[in-house]
């Protein structure tokens, strides 16, 4: 074992090759590696998982809207300066 390990105690148990599919899969669901994962469900005894789906697609769309917004503007901008021009 490596001197600069953390946590030196190690644990084991026992399941069978269906239970290793569903937790390897909930490991994988919650982007942790086993260990990470089978420590987190121990200790606190359930862990969330947020999705940002719904926030991306709202960013994008909030990104599409300040895009338009500024190309508004600098039609309002180049229509300001030709009637500017047209008084003088």
């Amino acid at each position: 074992m490596p001197k600069n390990r953390k946590r030196k105690v190690h644990l084991k148990f026992y399941v069978n090759p269906d239970e290793e599919f569903i937790i390897r899969e909930k490991a994988a669901s919650c982007h942790k590696n086993l260990s990470d994962y089978l420590r987190m469900i121990s200790i606190k005894g359930a862990i969330y998982e947020v999705n940002f789906h719904e926030l991306d697609e709202f960013s994008k769309q909030l990104s599409q809207l300040r895009f338009e917004f500024n190309r508004i503007g600098n039609n309002i901008n180049q229509v300001a300066k030709k009637v500017n021009l047209i008084d003088e």
